[in-house]
């Protein structure tokens, strides 16, 4: 009987699975995780709807002087600008918890590519904030007291859903790549809360030169601007579509930016 040496018989290797992209299991798991955190309910779905309520509450439905509809109309629209924002960015922030326990070198162990995990994560962000401007937009229908045509319900809804969505789903990412460990969680809602604050998405009558100047540069004045303008009576200007679109493009584009860095570093 002839022998055969080992060193002829090819090394037998093993299987790998091709790197897939864009993982829409992964996508549904994400969100039903997301959906089953009571803070998150709370947080991207109630707080919105309850401050609505409350300001509704205050102020009734006061007709405002040069709107084309209700002040309560504004502040629903506003309210849907912070609740899309709210639900986007703590979403996607949910990164600072998974880096440090090394879910991204977990990840590339899997078919699936980085990309595809920073777009399922967007894509669920974008799902949990439809979800939120869909049932605040829902309790103003059923209040009857927001003054909007029915073609701007849509609209100004869907407009603060895909605008809304992706510029803090951005944000969320840089948050929670730019800080370590539990600090990326714990400062995104402050964070959201100081933005709504300082570009007037509480619509709080705040007669200061200074503030008014700020309130152009913060993130959440050109959506809000942009959404309520029908209902104000006053076409947004250049200011709010400069500062919806710069900051939608300079935070995807940090965000992809930071991501490329920390999966090149693990």
């Amino acid at each position: 009987m002839s022998t055969v040496s080992t060193t002829e018989i090819p090394a037998r290797r093993r299987p790998t699975s091709p790197r897939r992209g864009m993982s829409w299991t992964y996508v549904a798991i994400e969100v039903k995780r997301l959906l089953s955190r009571p803070a998150v309910l709370f947080f991207c779905v109630a707080m919105p709807v309850g401050f609505y309520v409350l300001f509704d509450a205050a102020f009734g439905d006061a007709a405002g002087a040069g709107l084309e509809g209700s002040v309560n109309a504004v502040f629903l629209v506003s309210m849907g600008v912070y609740g899309a924002a709210l639900a986007a960015g703590s979403a996607t922030v949910s990164v600072a918890h998974e880096r440090p326990l090394g879910w991204n070198r977990q990840l590339r162990l899997t078919p699936l590519r980085p990309w595809a995990y920073a777009a399922a994560k967007i894509l669920a962000a974008m799902i949990v904030s439809a979800l939120s401007v869909a049932v605040l937009y829902a309790v103003g229908l059923v209040w009857g007291k927001a003054a909007i045509t029915p073609a701007w319900w849509v609209v100004s809804g869907l407009f603060i859903w895909a605008v809304g969505s992706v510029t803090f789903a951005a944000l969320g990412l840089v948050v929670a790549l730019g800080f370590r460990g539990e600090t990326g969680s714990a400062i995104m809602i402050p964070l959201l809360l100081v933005c709504a604050f300082l570009s007037g998405v509480f619509q709080i009558p705040i007669d200061n030169s200074v503030y008014q100047t700020v309130m152009q540069f913060i993130p959440m004045y050109g959506i809000d601007q942009i959404a309520s303008a029908p209902i104000t009576g006053q076409p947004a200007g250049w200011s709010a579509w400069a500062n919806a679109i710069v900051w939608l493009v300079s935070l995807s584009g940090l965000a992809v930016i930071l991501f490329r860095r920390d999966t090149a570093r693990q």
